[in-house]
């Protein structure tokens, strides 16, 4: 088990722990020497601020951190009472929210013509289709998936991006 400590660079109990949640979900559940190890790394690095190694040789824009910080606090602070999602569904669906939230965030997500978080700026045939509603993430607009995973993601949905 790992923990994100005090001395990382977020600024709140709750991002730590949610960062420490997903750091832990990778490391768990993902196999050896795939795409997911260079994630990890990355997250280490913005979470942490550590560079240990660098080993895949990636290096992140100021708009990709401060998306990844930005999703990581939108997740630690998402009221999940409303939805329908039981938590081991919630569980499952981590990873692949806190991707699609950093691609949100990344991109000027509330900039997007179509299903943004913002209510009142973009059309949308419901609330729960929006990006970042507390629903599945598998009922956002332009997302599709099967058995909980995302399967397809279309970019035109996102209106700009």
């Amino acid at each position: 088990m790992y923990t994100v400590g005090a001395s990382s660079n977020l600024d709140d109990d709750k991002s730590i722990s949610m960062a420490t949640r997903i750091i832990n979900k990778i490391k768990d559940d993902v196999q050896p020497d795939t795409s997911w190890n260079i994630l990890l790394e990355v997250l280490e690095h913005t979470f942490l601020g550590t560079s240990d190694s660098n080993k895949y040789n990636y290096q992140s824009s100021n708009n990709e951190e401060t998306g990844r910080k930005q999703a990581l606090h939108w997740l630690a602070n998402i009221d999940t009472s409303s939805n329908a999602l039981s938590e081991k569904e919630y569980d499952a669906g981590l990873l692949q929210r806190y991707a699609l939230a950093t691609i949100y965030f990344s991109t000027n997500g509330d900039e997007w013509t179509s299903c943004s978080q913002k209510e009142d700026s973009s059309p949308c045939e419901s609330n729960d289709n929006r990006y970042l509603s507390s629903s599945s993430h598998l009922k956002w607009n332009g997302i599709n998936g099967k058995n909980g995973l995302v399967t397809w993601l279309s970019q035109t949905s996102m209106g700009g991006l």
